[in-house]
């Protein structure tokens, strides 16, 4: 049996506001996710804002929120106190690893 598709979250504001804080360019890739994350110590749900500069490194930053719950506040919060770009491995996305 097919299970019903869960609401998907419009991320547009999101986006702009990333794009706008950052000063993102059109050649530079955002991407928003929420995902569950089973590890121990992590909330149940996070949000997780990856960029990709054309012309640089690609980082990540959480926030610890449903994306539908995330504020312009917490953006700025995340990005200002987030991770670090030296910290970005999208393999750590999918594994148990502390490194």
């Amino acid at each position: 049996m097919w299970k019903a598709r869960a609401e998907r979250t419009d991320t547009t504001a999101l986006r702009r506001l990333v794009r706008d804080e950052l000063e993102l360019g059109e050649d530079d890739t955002l991407t928003i996710s929420e995902m569950a994350c089973p590890k121990q110590g992590c909330p149940p749900v996070e949000t997780v804002i990856s960029i990709f500069p054309a012309d640089g490194d690609a980082y990540l930053v959480r926030v610890c929120k449903a994306t539908a719950d995330v504020d312009a506040m917490d953006v700025i919060a995340a990005l200002a106190w987030g991770d670090h770009p030296d910290q970005f491995n999208p393999a750590s996305l999918f594994t148990d690893d502390e490194t």
